[in-house]
């Protein structure tokens, strides 16, 4: 695979392979490569899919891994795949399809593209297994399908209360020993099975608290990460100069990163938002916002000094954009609409 990567790589350089543009001058995204799974992606054209073709041609000849093109799909967007397909002379595929377990191009909003995955959960939890094990057995063999299923679905999806309550029936069931011809009577409340074992609960998770959770995380890992492709592609199509999130989303563009932000930003933990709580280490300044992280105090710039944030032009402008040191000196550059008034805007400025 570092091999196809170089080949790929050295295509494009040379111009014989156009990859695909992400908006505001991001990156340029080519192919995606996981373990022996590879997807190319580029300029829909035919001059474009002959080179790729040819492309896999000499990597199969220089390494001998010849490439199976009737388990290869072509997709394109708003255009027919089939003319195109023959240049490899594999299938053409729709939009809405499984890649690594995960629904591309289904909208995950609607009920009925969850009954694949809420499939899977039940036959894992099959009610045969339920009459052979213990009580004790049926608590791990849920939190075993617990464990599992966030890898795949509950880190990327936000998921539908309606899908909530349709999961937690199935295991409500498999724990009492249910079937879904017959109903046992549960004989604790769900919400005390939940709790933790030092509580007297079970130590079963929430589906709900686990969802929000692993989309939380997406999160501190925008915040926290290197500059990864898959951050430099959110902040070409989302980030925004006027955007006052931590966490940015573009209104009006829906998906898995806009579920995965709102959930970010409106997440609260007793009587405040979840983002409140986490406060940045400075460093040189590069990461931080200035105005939106929390990196000075109990809360962000932002909700401090609100007058003050109105007259910021640069809204997600970071920390060394405005305060800077060098030897034992140290300054401040801002950059206003207009310059602080009297009242309420010099009195945040004296603080």
């Amino acid at each position: 695979m570092e091999a196809l990567s170089s080949m790929v790589s050295s295509a494009e350089e040379a111009g014989l392979i156009k990859g695909f543009q992400t908006p505001n001058q991001g990156p340029i995204v080519s192919y995606l490569l996981y373990a022996d799974d590879t997807m190319f992606i580029g300029e829909w054209t035919k001059r474009n899919a002959e080179n790729v073709n040819r492309l896999l041609r000499w990597f199969h000849l220089c390494s001998g891994l010849n490439i199976n093109f009737n388990k290869s799909s072509l997709f394109g967007c708003n255009v027919n795949a089939t003319e195109m397909a023959s240049v490899f002379g594999c299938k053409s595929g729709k939009l809405l399809f499984s890649h690594l377990g995960i629904p591309v191009g289904a909208n995950m909003n609607k009920i009925n593209n969850w009954n694949g995955i809420m499939d899977i959960f039940e036959k894992r939890l099959a009610n045969w297994r339920a009459h052979s094990l213990s009580i004790s057995g049926r608590v791990v063999l849920i939190k075993a399908v617990l464990e599992s299923l966030p890898v795949y679905y509950l880190s990327l999806l936000k998921v539908l209360s309606k899908v909530v309550e349709s999961f937690e029936r199935i295991m409500k069931s498999f724990l009492w020993g249910g079937t879904s011809e017959s109903r046992k009577t549960h004989w604790v409340a769900w919400e005390r099975v939940t709790m933790p074992k030092n509580k007297g609960g079970l130590g079963i998770s929430r589906i709900k608290y686990v969802n929000n959770a692993l989309l939380s995380k997406w999160g501190w890992r925008y915040k926290t990460g290197e500059s990864g492709l898959w951050k430099r592609v959110i902040d070409s199509i989302h980030n925004h100069p006027k955007d006052r999130e931590v966490v940015p989303v573009k209104n009006g563009i829906s998906g898995v990163w806009a579920n995965l932000a709102k959930t970010k930003n409106k997440l609260k933990w007793e009587s405040g938002k979840l983002v409140d709580l986490m406060k940045g280490s400075v460093g040189d300044g590069r990461k931080l916002s200035f105005w939106l992280d929390n990196w000075v105090g109990p809360n962000s710039l932002k909700d401090c000094c609100p007058s003050l944030f109105k007259l910021e032009k640069y809204k997600r402008c970071k920390v060394n954009e405005r305060f800077w040191r060098s030897g034992g000196e140290f300054g401040w550059t801002w950059c206003w609409k207009r310059r602080p008034k009297a009242g309420v805007e010099l009195e945040e400025w004296e603080k």
